[in-house]
């Protein structure tokens, strides 16, 4: 469901103006209802629930009165449990507290804790019990796994440099981002940009990575190698890398989450350039992964990708985009292709195209609680709301 406004968004058109009323209700609707899911609360959410809930009543009641069903009642039990769903917030906390939701997927466990592990009397207390002893032997087993990682990490810290699969030992379980998937045999600079000679984000590849080199040095205060500019050489090697894992910090309930990222020509037969959520000094863009590396200057390494922004200019808004609270994005040329450091990602992302507007994108804010806050912060910050 939290894709049909963006499927069907070109297709019903305000023209059509009861399949029109209906999408908007559906989105109005989807964000309601990713206000109830958010897994931490506070006031401010509470109050933009609570807006989100009049906006659906409103759009319902537009859109009873269109397709002239204004005697359907619309206050059966299930529908009258959004009119007070904030108030058993605050009094009972967020809806996983009370909801059916979270006990739906452990039907089946349930089951075979009553077939297997119960007398069939009584089994309340027993099936209680037998999850007590779960969670014990979880804890144990997380507490010895913990160790572990950490005695690897250990002895990896005190083995030797030389060992070839060094970079394949995590040292920590603390990261923002981690590149994988490294390609066996490293690449001169030359050799990409001949590899990728039709591809126009390769234009100029070797003096874009000079020049962010140098920008970086320059902003972070750094003495540059030898007192001189870099400027790496053709046959100057990389190392690429096509997958990259991003944790971040959830502006929900500020826990960790992670995305998994390709960014690899051949991944299961498709080619697969993922989309990222970048942050830059001047404000948080989008932009498409189309090619991650590391380089080495002096003894410090780099780990990079090369990113088309999408945060070219866009037209007016339009008044689909008001009605169905879209963010549109516009790619930049291929040849305007940018190298940031991977530690710009803020995490993944997923975009979709407007067939209807060749080179826009729009922002699917659906799919978690996490990206639909950062959103609905950006439409504030942009004069949206």
């Amino acid at each position: 469901m939290q894709l049909v406004v963006f499927a069907c968004h070109d297709v019903l058109s305000p023209v059509e103006k009861e399949g029109y009323l209906l999408l908007r209700c559906l989105r109005a609707y989807i964000e309601f209802d990713l206000y109830t899911a958010l897994e931490l609360h506070t006031v401010h959410t509470l109050v933009a629930g609570w807006e989100a809930l009049v906006t659906f009543n409103v759009l319902m009641q537009r859109f009873s009165e269109k397709t002239e069903n204004i005697k359907k009642n619309w206050n059966f039990p299930k529908n009258h449990t959004h009119m007070h769903v904030f108030d058993d917030i605050e009094a009972k906390g967020v809806t996983r507290n009370f909801s059916t939701k979270p006990n739906e997927k452990m039907h089946g466990p349930l089951k075979e804790k009553y077939q297997r592990r119960t007398n069939f009397k009584n089994v309340a207390e027993q099936i209680l019990q037998v999850d007590h002893l779960e969670l014990v032997s979880e804890l144990i087993r997380c507490t010895i796994t913990d160790y572990d990682t950490y005695t690897s990490a250990m002895e990896k810290n005190t083995g030797s440099p030389d060992d070839d699969d060094a970079d394949e030992v995590e040292q920590e379980d603390f990261f923002h981002v981690r590149l994988g998937s490294r390609v066996k045999h490293p690449l001169t600079l030359e050799a990409v940009e001949q590899r990728s000679i039709t591809n126009k984000a390769f234009i100029r590849f070797q003096t874009k990575l000079n020049e962010f080199l140098n920008r970086y040095f320059t902003a972070v205060g750094k003495t540059l190698p030898g007192g001189k500019r870099i400027q790496f050489q053709p046959n100057d090697q990389i190392m690429e890398f096509k997958y990259i894992k991003v944790n971040f910090e959830s502006v929900v309930d500020w826990c960790q989450y992670t995305d998994h990222l390709w960014c690899n020509p051949s991944f299961h037969g498709c080619s697969r350039y993922d989309c990222v959520l970048l942050k830059t000094q001047q404000q948080d863009i989008f932009g498409r992964l189309i090619f991650m590396f590391q380089c080495a200057v002096g003894e410090e390494s780099f780990p990079l990708a090369l990113v088309q922004p999408y945060d070219a200019p866009t037209r007016p808004r339009l008044a689909k985009d008001v009605h169905l609270n879209l963010w549109r994005v516009r790619e930049q040329p291929l040849e305007s292709a940018e190298i940031f450091s991977v530690h710009s990602i803020i995490r993944g992302a997923l975009l979709y195209p407007d067939h209807t507007r060749i080179g826009d994108y729009l922002v699917i804010d659906t799919l978690d609680t996490d990206i639909f806050l950062r959103m609905q912060k950006m439409h504030k910050a942009a004069g949206h709301h």
